[in-house]
């Protein structure tokens, strides 16, 4: 029903990912920062639509590429 996936962009920290995401395409994530995890939390749902989906990816392809 529902999926949790975390990924990062080499070079730049969680907090500056979800900034962009958050304030260039109003996407909440969450930034996980622990000893053994680092990275930006995504939490899709069986609501999300693929459309929604493709435009996070989308998104996440932008910032990475500066």
């Amino acid at each position: 029903s529902c999926a949790i996936g975390n990924f990062c962009i080499d070079g730049m920290e969680p907090s500056q990912i979800i900034d962009k995401l958050f304030g260039d395409y109003k996407i909440y994530t969450t930034p996980i920062v622990h000893d053994e995890i680092r990275g930006v939390r995504v939490t899709p749902h069986v609501y999300t639509s693929l459309s929604e989906l493709d435009f996070f990816v989308g998104a996440v392809e932008k910032i990475a590429k500066g």
